[in-house]
């Protein structure tokens, strides 16, 4: 049992010093090189705009998104990206991506 419990240890330790960071990060990093390189992620900056600037009589005006949203989106920001509206559990996942339209819509408009 000592060896087994040693063992772990030292499987946990290594791990630990050889993972090359949180997940986390090495998200956003992959995120941003692929908002860098990939055109379908180049649209993201208008809706962010959206998110981190417009007031929240703006954020109501979006089909969708209520009051309880919109004070939720204001509190939270910045954002990074589009995703920490999840990730930050503004908006349920299940709602996201309706929002996301929305949003675009609202800034082709």
């Amino acid at each position: 049992m000592k060896n087994l419990l040693a063992g772990l240890g030292l499987g946990i330790a290594a791990g630990l010093l050889l993972a090359p960071g949180p997940g986390s990060r090495l998200r956003r990093r992959i995120l941003g090189q692929a908002e860098r390189d990939d055109p379908r992620y180049q649209h993201e900056s208008s809706t962010l705009h959206i998110l981190n600037s417009a007031s929240r009589e703006d954020l109501l005006s979006v089909h969708g998104l209520g009051s309880v949203i919109a004070d939720q989106v204001v509190q939270n920001r910045p954002f990074a990206s589009e995703q920490q509206l999840v990730e930050r559990n503004v908006v349920p996942e299940s709602n996201f991506d309706h929002f996301k339209r929305q949003l675009q819509r609202k800034r082709t408009a």
